[in-house]
């Protein structure tokens, strides 16, 4: 059984399989805990992340108000550092996730990936969060196309970052590794355990489906149930097409005019035959339709057999918008979903993962959380405190401070209208 009551997932570069790994992870979880929160402590895109939440919120069918997801903007973090107040941030996030934890069985986390507050900073903002609030942490490493040793080096500097910023390091994902580095890896003798994932190439390819979102393209024929299909390359159609047949490969996303009817009606038929390659399907551009006689030939068919797009830009404004597109996971993606976790499962070891979520996490009292715990005792006592030093302004700061936070409350020895006037001063 699961002990542990948190854990934040940590990935410090773009595209690491953090969704497939949080995926993962909820799933494992929703077999030991009923509740499950999700909080991210620092965000820097708050649409990008809203997305994330409905997600998985949706999917998982989470009961947890998006509003208390969100943590501080990293807008916010790097005001708050500029005046020299790091530790209201730490007790923002701390109140928030023991709220969290009150309400909830489990509280997963994801870590910051700012270069912009990488920049700003001179400190681990992750690993001073982990700690402050006492989360046991996995690491997320990208490993596409990266050199063994590189690897090696990122594991062991996660390591002993871990221990010297004494944060419970549970265990390390290298994701989108090659079969042959997956090998190597697997030999490796390191003090935590290691968890590797390799590339799956189609959930780093955009599907119809993506494409219909991202660029507002308009689906010309009824073929839904097939917009999950994914698009290995992109080809434009400019030849004649006797000669832009030979061309075909499996997964061509076709980019040609509305009006070149024969590649359209071409390109049709050529999905239906044995003999040429299976085609993901034909973006039309310029906001040209095919004409009636055309729509009916192919509807005709009664056959489903290759969805076409529609774009109002011209050609070459079209294949720049198409080369913008990323692969995403949403709700609908039912294809990349089930390939996910069919990987997660078949390549982590859950039971280990779960015996390392069975550990105890160690407490120790940080300079944070002691003043946190001040904090809380003082708001439950709910004292009435007598200040007879109305005139100082260390005092009256102090004070300012104190109803702030809500610690208690504060009488003034004095004139009521002196110490306004000389509040509104401060």
């Amino acid at each position: 059984m699961i002990k542990t009551k948190s854990l934040m997932v940590i990935s410090r570069v773009p595209k690491s399989g953090m969704r497939i790994t949080l995926m993962g992870l909820i799933s494992m979880l929703k077999q030991e805990v009923q509740h499950i929160a999700l909080l991210k402590p620092i965000v820097s895109n708050t649409k990008e992340y809203g997305e994330d939440i409905d997600f998985f919120t949706n999917y998982f069918k989470l009961k947890q108000n998006p509003n208390n997801s969100y943590g501080i903007s990293v807008d916010r973090i790097k005001k708050e550092i500029a005046k020299d107040k790091i530790e209201y941030i730490y007790q923002t996030l701390l109140e928030q996730y023991e709220n969290l934890l009150n309400g909830y069985d489990f509280v997963l986390c994801e870590g910051v990936q700012s270069l912009e507050l990488e920049e700003f900073l001179d400190f681990d903002i992750n690993f001073e969060i982990a700690k402050n609030l006492q989360i046991p942490v996995i690491e997320i490493i990208n490993g596409y196309q990266e050199r063994f040793e590189t690897i090696e080096d990122n594991i062991n500097y996660i390591i002993n970052q871990s221990q010297k910023e004494n944060v419970q390091l549970l265990g390390i994902f290298v994701n989108r590794i090659s079969k042959d580095m997956l090998s190597r890896l697997k030999d490796i003798d390191v003090r935590v355990p290691l968890f590797l994932l390799p590339e799956i190439e189609k959930l780093n390819k955009p599907t119809l489906l993506d494409i219909i979102k991202q660029t507002n393209a308009k689906l010309i024929t009824t073929d839904r149930g097939m917009l999950e299909r994914v698009v290995e390359q992109t080809k434009i159609a400019t030849m004649m097409l006797d000669n832009y047949l030979n061309y075909l490969e499996n997964g061509d996303l076709i980019i040609v005019s509305g009006d070149r009817s024969d590649i359209i009606v071409g390109t049709f038929v050529a999905n239906l035959s044995n003999y040429y390659p299976s085609i993901t399907g034909i973006v039309l551009t310029g906001g040209i339709i095919p004409n009636a006689n055309i729509r009916k030939l192919l509807e005709g068919t009664n056959i489903p057999a290759l969805p076409i797009l529609a774009l109002h830009t011209n050609t070459q404004e079209s294949v720049l918008l198409l080369e913008k597109v990323s692969p995403q996971i949403t709700t609908d993606s039912h294809q990349k979903i089930a390939l996910a976790n069919g990987v997660f499962s078949e390549y982590i070891d859950l039971n280990l993962l779960k015996r390392h979520l069975s550990l105890p996490q160690p407490r120790y009292m940080t300079p944070i959380r002691f003043t946190h715990m001040l904090y809380t005792k003082a708001k439950l006592s709910k004292s009435n405190i007598l200040l007879p030093e109305s005139e100082d302004e260390r005092v009256l700061r102090a004070v300012d401070r104190v109803l702030k936070l809500g610690l208690c409350h504060i009488t003034l020895l004095g004139d009521p209208i002196e110490i306004k006037n000389k509040s509104n001063l401060l």
